[in-house]
């Protein structure tokens, strides 16, 4: 489910001045998402979190450009994140969208 940055409108006049991937520094990645090529902080250990670049901002922002350079292999924590300016975020429904997929995966783990 691919629910930040789908409104790259929102993100290219960002009135937040990319908090997210400026002042984020703890953006954990998995063992998995390193296997598909993200960079890790770290050398050793299963999982990691994105490294930051000499202004403390997310290496993979681009900061000419406001987008994310990793975009189709983005870590799970920036898809499921979300923004306040998202219309989805302002009426509730990714709220809601984000309890129900967290109640599936407790209902499929009971199984």
């Amino acid at each position: 489910m691919n629910l930040i940055l789908e409104d790259l409108e929102i993100c290219t006049k960002c009135p937040d001045n990319w908090v997210c991937c400026r002042n984020n520094p703890h953006v954990p990645i998995t063992a998995e998402e390193i296997k598909r090529g993200l960079k890790r902080c770290d050398e050793e250990g299963d999982s990691s979190f994105l490294p930051l670049n000499e202004k403390g901002h997310c290496v993979y922002f681009d900061e000419e450009t406001h987008l994310c350079t990793c975009y189709d292999i983005r870590p799970e924590a920036c898809r499921v994140g979300f923004c306040k300016n998202m219309p989805a975020y302002q009426d509730g429904t990714l709220q809601q969208m984000l309890i129900e997929r967290q109640e599936a995966q407790e209902e499929e783990r009971c199984r």
